[in-house]
């Protein structure tokens, strides 16, 4: 493309690749595109939002489900879509914060860029970004334990308790289905 940007890739327990971006040049449009032979030939690009995003991350299930959160710019929420066929059909849009509009960014690069796990064990999906409904920045996370039809209300996870700013964030889990999130903090 043009201005490809944020890209993020995953590998299904099929050993189909998946590859996500924001096409800046096009709007910020998100584009999805998969290889089922090591990376040598992909699909054509799929865009299962009408929405300008930022930050896209793909992953899948433990049964092959694909999932992608993203940053919507222009609502400054954060959002989930699901295919359970490869990426072919995608299902409504779910918004993941459950305060409208609170995933805003807080300067040039303290964007809410959302960071997303599955749990191998037991499926369930965290999602993890900032958030701007306390006034500054802090990280918030949600879990699903329904493929990301519904989610858990928003945890605040940072402890301080002035106006320091959390943002880049990620996630990872451990064996035994334990969350670990870390981020960089900009402190005032």
């Amino acid at each position: 493309g043009g201005l490809s940007d944020k890209e993020s890739i995953a590998v299904a327990p099929s050993g189909r690749l998946y590859a996500a971006w924001d096409e800046a040049d096009l709007g910020n449009e998100l584009e999805l595109a998969w290889s089922d032979d090591g990376g040598a030939s992909w699909s054509s690009f799929v865009n299962p939002t009408g929405s300008s995003v930022l930050g896209v991350i793909v992953t899948t299930s433990p049964n092959g489900t694909v999932y992608l959160t993203w940053w919507n710019l222009f609502s400054d929420d954060i959002m989930f879509d699901w295919s359970w066929d490869g990426g072919l059909t995608w299902h409504a849009d779910v918004r993941v914060n459950s305060v409208a509009g609170s995933a805003r960014s807080s300067g040039s690069w303290q964007i809410p860029i959302p960071a997303m796990v599955v749990d191998p064990s037991s499926g369930d999906i965290y999602i993890a970004w900032p958030d701007y409904r306390n006034g500054n920045q802090d990280i918030y996370v949600a879990r699903s334990v329904n493929g990301g039809q519904s989610w858990s209300s928003n945890v605040r996870i940072n402890d301080d308790s002035g106006s320091s700013t959390q943002y880049m964030v990620d996630l990872a889990v451990d064996s035994r289905g334990n969350i670990y999130i870390a981020d960089t903090g900009n402190f005032k």
